[in-house]
């Protein structure tokens, strides 16, 4: 057994972060037109209108979106299968539209 494994890893993710960067949804090239918007179970997301904006922004370059706001802090594994598994399996996530990205707010 090798001490130090090799493998290759190939992640094809592009975060965008920052004080304003919710803006650049508009315009921003994005891999589909169907998001899934996760965000946290809490209210701060909505009672100070960051979900609205990022969906507004999303809209305005013609993207379908689904909200899913079950997320806890320091989710135990049954939670982060429903929100990983679940939506390629069934569930309410897959009835609503296959969704070709998901978009994260913390």
């Amino acid at each position: 057994m090798k001490a130090n494994p090799v493998f290759s890893l190939y992640i094809p993710t592009k975060l965008i972060f920052g004080c304003g960067e919710i803006n650049k949804l508009s315009s921003e090239k994005l891999p589909g037109k169907k998001a899934l918007v996760v965000i946290s179970a809490g209210t701060s997301m909505r009672k100070y209108g960051y979900l609205e904006r990022v969906l507004a922004q999303l809209r305005l370059n013609n993207v379908e979106t689904l909200v899913y706001d079950k997320i806890l802090p320091n989710p135990i594994k049954e939670h982060v299968m429903e929100e990983c598994i679940e939506p390629l399996i069934g569930g309410e996530v897959r009835r609503n539209g296959n969704h070709q990205f998901r978009v994260y707010n913390r």
